[in-house]
């Protein structure tokens, strides 16, 4: 019957899906998962057609972190402002991970009071300290019903603006959480086809199951993105009233922060701490104090998560360190006081 519909099972699939029902949902998850590789393979071919818009800038990650390092939140955050400028990827993951991982000047001790709330603590943090440096704007955009999203979206895309929209990954269909397990994701919107009725999407669920760190082109129906999307907030955030995604769009004409800017920023802060003016706290130290004061260990579950995090921060720190022309030596002397 599988060979007669055309899905690709293997025999191994038929030892570990012992029951019928089992078979069929996993087979129904494959001949999703089918179905949308086809969209993929076509995005390049019809990419001048009227009735669609993609944005080509908005490309693959490369870079080498696991997930125990670099969460589903600022990946595809960073491919976004790197369809502006390709070094802000790097840029954008460096200022996040020292200033989260340091809780730099206050940003991001708020992890601690709610722990669904980490992620919305970056755009205060952005809006404050990385707007204008980078010379982009991250707007929020409200929705009321799957109508509206593909109009906003479609508004968006057509202005060249890149899209980040968050879903729950209990609604999609070819994730191994669906219809069992709430997780929350993020969607890099990069196009649409209004004949299919389909966004075409950088994505990492289709690949491997969701391990993959690279996000890939894919499509998604408009049918299927709203019920993610609502989803999201009813479970996670009933308090705010209306859903919305992000968008990302250019303040200025040209996005001019070099590597030597970063790191001179660096550099400020580092004098800053030497005379008293700015002020760090040690990660790790932060999450102990906070399980002795409240005896509630799950209170800072999302804390934890984000340990790992601090292995971003020194790999683009080397890598600035590099490009100033600094000695390996030195570099190395930086390497053995992170172990």
């Amino acid at each position: 019957e599988a060979k007669k519909s055309n899905i690709s099972l293997k025999v191994s699939d038929l030892l570990k899906y012992k029951t019928i029902k089992e078979m069929a949902k996993y087979a129904e998850k494959i001949d999703n998962m089918d179905s949308a590789k086809v969209e993929h393979v076509q995005i390049e071919e019809i990419s001048d057609v009227s009735h669609l818009k993609i944005i080509e800038t908005v490309t693959e990650n490369h870079d080498p972190f696991t997930w125990v390092e670099l969460n589903c939140f600022y990946k595809p955050m960073a491919i976004l402002l790197a369809s502006y400028n390709r070094d802000y990827f790097d840029f954008l993951l460096f200022y996040v991970s020292y200033y989260s991982n340091y809780m730099a000047d206050g940003w991001f001790s708020g992890v601690f009071e709610k722990e669904e709330s980490s992620f919305h603590l970056f755009f205060q943090f952005y809006e404050n300290i990385l707007k204008n440096k980078f010379g982009l704007s991250i707007r929020k955009v409200d929705i009321l019903d799957e109508k509206e999203l593909v109009n906003q979206i479609k508004n968006e895309v057509d202005k060249g603006y890149p899209v980040l929209i968050p879903g729950d990954l209990i609604g999609l269909s070819y994730s191994e959480m669906f219809m069992d397990e709430h997780h929350m994701h993020y969607f890099a919107i990069k196009g649409y086809n209004l004949k299919r009725k389909l966004f075409y999407i950088l994505d990492n669920m289709h690949l491997e199951s969701g391990s993959s760190t690279i996000y890939k082109d894919f499509s998604m129906e408009f049918e299927k993105l709203y019920p993610m999307v609502k989803e999201y907030f009813m479970y996670y955030f009933p308090d705010i009233k209306n859903p919305h995604f992000w968008v990302v769009e250019p303040l200025v004409d040209k996005f001019a922060l070099s590597y030597l800017d970063v790191l001179y920023d660096y550099y400020n802060q580092l004098k800053g701490l030497k005379s008293g003016k700015s002020k760090i706290h040690y990660y790790i130290q932060e999450v102990v104090k906070e399980i002795q004061s409240h005896g509630n260990a799950e209170r800072c579950r999302s804390a934890l998560a984000d340990v790992n995090f601090k292995a971003v921060y020194y790999y683009y720190l080397y890598i600035l360190l590099k490009k100033a022309g600094i000695s390996r030596d030195k570099i190395n002397k930086i390497s053995d006081l992170e172990k």
